[in-house]
């Protein structure tokens, strides 16, 4: 976690040394910054990482490990992921309705909105070739090395996952292209989308699900006319809303005591 930060940083940095915005692509490739270090720290650790512990597969959770009931089929695999994806839609419309209604935003355009429902499948399956680079290591590689339940484990990489955003949020706010209160609303509003992203991986057991999830490039802001502009009361009042109801999503999605899936494969 702390080698993945301290890349993310340095790469960061270039940006503001040369005083250049981060480009989309960069936020493309960026997010494989966490599954290149676990593979450092794969070949690295073989006593954790070793024969008889997994595949690579296996590890990030792009198929469910031995010891589940039932195997994961294709349909179902696609069944969850979009099910996921749609409560990630829904809460970001539910969002935006609710923030509308007391007055801190204002809906964009019919017309606007209907475009974007258009849109959104081609962007979602694009976007998933590079959330699948963070989702392998936050909802797949570390929940395996954690012990002590669901819940611990979920807080503990949703706060990591969090400061993970940090440098990128700050390179945004140093260059002018976020508002500082901006930044700190959506750092924190991370976490509750962690614990969604972590309770549906978990619940289904494999990684896809999160993948697609986290791809959806629908928030409430995203929604809102002039968000750029929105003061801190209105970011804030967003924020809250959507995190009551991610928080809310995660615990009815999380899986119960004794669902978990193993969080080791050991071969026999």
């Amino acid at each position: 976690m702390g080698a993945s930060i301290a890349v993310l940083t340095a790469v960061c940095g270039i940006f503001l040394i040369t005083d250049v915005s981060v480009p989309p692509w960069a936020l493309f490739i960026g997010r494989w910054i966490p599954a290149l270090v676990a593979l450092v720290v794969m070949v690295r650790t073989p006593s954790l990482h070793g024969a008889g512990r997994g595949t690579l597969g296996s590890w990030w959770g792009l198929r469910r490990p031995r010891g589940t009931q039932g195997r994961a089929r294709p349909v179902g695999t696609l069944v969850a992921s979009a099910g996921s994806a749609a409560g990630v839609l829904v809460i970001a419309v539910v969002t935006a309705a609710l923030a509308a209604t007391v007055g801190a935003i204002e809906l964009q355009s019919t017309g606007v909105l209907f475009m974007g429902v258009l849109s959104i499948l081609s962007f979602t399956l694009v976007l998933a070739a590079s959330t699948l680079g963070e989702e392998v290591v936050w909802r797949s590689h570390l929940p395996r090395l954690l012990d002590g339940g669901f819940w611990p484990g979920a807080f503990l990489i949703a706060a990591a996952w969090t400061a993970f955003h940090v440098p990128l949020h700050l390179t945004y706010v140093l260059q002018g292209d976020m508002p500082g209160s901006h930044a700190v609303a959506l750092t924190f509003g991370l976490l509750p989308l962690s614990l969604f992203l972590s309770a549906a991986a978990s619940r289904w057991g494999n990684v896809w699900p999160a993948v697609i999830a986290h791809a959806v490039p629908v928030s409430a802001l995203t929604l809102a006319t002039d968000s750029a502009g929105l003061d801190a009361a209105a970011v804030w009042t967003v924020t809250g809303i959507s995190a009551a109801l991610l928080l809310s999503a995660s615990m009815a999605v999380a899986p119960v005591e004794g669902e978990r899936r193993p969080q080791r494969e050991i071969r026999r």
